[in-house]
């Protein structure tokens, strides 16, 4: 029976809160926002009535979410995001599987320019390893994180050809 829908996609270019949080430096930062994922979608079904269901399944998303991403796409993820609306959500269940409000952004991109489009959206970010903020800014690449550079670069060659 299905009792929710997760999506998680592609992050944005740029957010100053996420890359403040992180710290990284622009060039260290184009070569890593792959390993970023945003999380898109979050609804639980409107038929389902079950007490903590929310947290339940934000934390088994959060806990498969680096492995099923690498086997479709062949690297990890080390940081998930999303955009919780503050006139909708307050955000209880992010808090509960402990992704950590950053700020507060009211802006969109459209094209190359950002708009402020009104309402406010608090920023949720989850690092997974316990030192994946080190591993996404340090300028030089951990072993671990050269391996996968190193994969993602072969990766974006092979479909080149």
């Amino acid at each position: 029976m299905w009792v929710a829908l997760v999506g998680f996609g592609t992050v944005a270019l740029k957010s100053r809160h996420r890359d403040g949080f992180i710290g990284w430096k622009p060039a260290v930062q184009w070569q890593r926002l792959k390993l970023l994922a945003n999380n898109t979608r979050f609804l639980i079904l409107p038929d389902v009535r079950n007490k903590y269901l929310e947290s339940k399944v934000l934390s088994l998303t959060t806990k498969h979410l680096s492995v099923d991403w690498q086997a479709v796409y062949g690297y990890p993820i080390l940081l998930a995001e999303t955009f919780v609306d503050d006139s909708l959500f307050s955000g209880t269940c992010y808090k509960a599987v402990v992704w950590l409000p950053r700020s507060k952004s009211g802006f969109s991109r459209n094209g190359m320019k950002y708009y402020q489009h009104g309402p406010l959206k608090t920023i949720f970010v989850r690092p997974f390893p316990h030192n994946a903020l080190h591993l996404l800014a340090d300028t030089i690449p951990h072993p671990e994180l050269f391996h996968l550079e190193d994969a993602m670069n072969l990766n974006a060659e092979a479909l080149n050809n």
